[in-house]
């Protein structure tokens, strides 16, 4: 169940822009990913505290972000430029896959 409706357009817009920042060329980590939706879209936070504060053992939006960007990057394949693809590094971190 998507509790944010459009979580998957959002996510991928922080990527497209985040792609498109050198900042974020070697890697990135969820954290990052988390920092820019928030920048994007702060009503999404707002939701989320609110969740949490009528069912307290819901994620936070960072908590669900991060598993979020983990399924985002299984679902991936850099075919479609308004989904760009990422692989996994390490814990929390990625990159985005160059040459597809």
């Amino acid at each position: 169940m998507t509790i944010i409706p459009g979580i998957y357009d959002k996510l991928g817009a922080v990527l497209n822009q985040m792609r498109s920042d050198p900042a974020f060329h070697a890697s990135f980590s969820s954290n990052d990913v988390y920092a820019r939706y928030v920048e994007l879209y702060p009503g999404d936070e707002e939701f989320m505290k609110a969740r949490q504060d009528s069912q307290p053992n819901s994620h936070s939006l960072n908590g669900y972000l991060n598993g979020m960007v983990n399924e985002y990057q299984q679902k991936t394949d850099g075919r479609d430029p308004n989904r760009p693809a990422i692989s996994f590094l390490s814990e929390m971190t990625y990159s985005f896959v160059t040459g597809t």
